[in-house]
């Protein structure tokens, strides 16, 4: 919770060492709550996402909050990261690069640029999957040269496994 301090107000869902009565909890909360439904549902996309490695699942509650908010970029970017976690690769390559055109176009709520790296990081993945490795090498060697310029202190995922995806690719 120090890391992503707004699960602290979601995490009375969650009873202490009892997992599934805090699934139920959250999945009554985004089918009957009034006022915290998407709170729920985001909550539900992170923890399969990050916690649970359950892209299944995930996509059912990014689906659901992407269609709600399509211009949002945290619905876009759980559905995305669902798709890919399934190997979906062409519908990854379709909502990153929507992703990266909204952040080129300066969407609001897009000016992101870490999204912008991980966008590029997976675009890579995607089509290094795909067997477009051109491709992959352009959005690989973005990715890098965008985490030597942020990552000051140490290294990321993204520099780590983009330095990876394009020795493999070689």
């Amino acid at each position: 919770t120090d890391r992503y301090p707004f699960l602290k107000t979601l995490l009375f869902f969650f009873p202490s060492g009892n997992k599934e009565e805090g699934f139920a909890q959250l999945r009554d909360c985004i089918e009957n709550a009034r006022f915290a439904k998407t709170e729920a549902t985001v909550v539900m996309c992170y923890v399969y996402l990050s916690y649970e490695k359950n892209y299944y699942e995930a996509e059912k509650y990014a689906d659901k909050f992407y269609k709600q908010y399509p211009e949002n970029p945290a619905a876009e970017k759980y559905l995305a990261n669902s798709y890919t976690g399934q190997g979906r690769w062409s519908e990854s390559i379709i909502l990153w690069d929507s992703i990266l055109i909204k952040i080129n176009d300066s969407k609001p709520g897009y000016n992101n640029t870490y999204l912008k790296r991980e966008s590029l990081y997976y675009l890579g993945l995607c089509y290094q999957k795909t067997g477009k490795l051109d491709d992959a090498v352009k959005y690989y060697t973005e990715s890098l040269n965008m985490s030597r310029e942020l990552d000051k202190d140490k290294q990321s995922p993204q520099q780590v496994f983009s330095a990876l995806g394009l020795g493999m690719v070689n």
